[in-house]
């Protein structure tokens, strides 16, 4: 099994460093990542997206705007994926049961979609079910709500496994290194992850005090 991690960002610079470093196999997105990018406005939502998809060939998930019936769900969610075939419609676990509507018919329509927004197993599977090329449980989200997020995702693989489903488990809702690991440890396929997780990542106290020992251990060997 694959193990990815997404980049959960809105930000074209942070995106373009990340896939130079050669670490990040997809983008997640949603309109509160968008918002807090002062250059892009609600004409140029469009615009953003087809900019995110451009810089490299990995599916970048696109949340819908409104929730308010099936039909404009849908309407919207064949809208976003006619910009680009990267895309991935994320549709939310709405709790009157819309969002499995919407999954069902966008896999008919053999458009992807980020089943979102989940905090438990039950959500999962009925996702899992409807069809949902990815299903997203929100780890720390879970949390709150009194679940065991790893023991989520791990009933989740063996479900998707056993019954052979064509689904993979992101987590999101990623707060801590800590995360992370556990989140892969426990059997996401991918976890999404926002730039400053990974910049934390890599602040290893211990490592940089070592680089900055055998750089003037080096200097004092040229002395010689």
């Amino acid at each position: 099994m694959a193990m990815l991690i997404f980049l959960d960002t809105g930000n074209i610079d942070e995106i373009k460093k990340w896939i130079d470093r050669g670490v990040i196999d997809g983008i997640t997105t949603n309109q509160k990542l968008l918002l807090k990018e002062k250059t892009i406005n609600f004409g140029d939502f469009k615009k953003a997206v087809l900019k995110i998809c451009r810089l490299k060939k990995y599916p970048v998930s696109v949340e819908l705007t409104g929730h308010e019936s099936v039909a404009k769900m849908i309407k919207e969610a064949k809208n976003f994926a006619s910009w680009h075939k990267n895309v991935v419609v994320k549709v939310p676990m709405i709790t009157d049961g819309m969002g499995l509507n919407v999954i069902k018919k966008l896999k008919d329509l053999k458009i992807k979609t980020n089943a979102t927004l989940m905090v438990s197993f039950e959500q999962m599977l009925l996702a899992i079910k409807a069809g949902a090329s990815y299903a997203s449980i929100f780890f720390n989200r879970a949390k709150e709500a009194g679940y065991d997020p790893i023991e989520i995702i791990k009933r989740s693989r063996d479900f998707i496994d056993s019954g052979r489903y064509n689904c993979q488990i992101i987590s999101g809702s990623i707060r801590s290194t800590r995360d992370v690991g556990d989140s892969f440890a426990a059997g996401s396929d991918i976890v999404t992850i926002p730039a400053r997780i990974i910049e934390q990542m890599l602040a290893e106290k211990r490592t940089q005090e070592t680089v900055i020992e055998f750089d003037a251990a080096w200097e004092e060997f040229k002395k010689r």
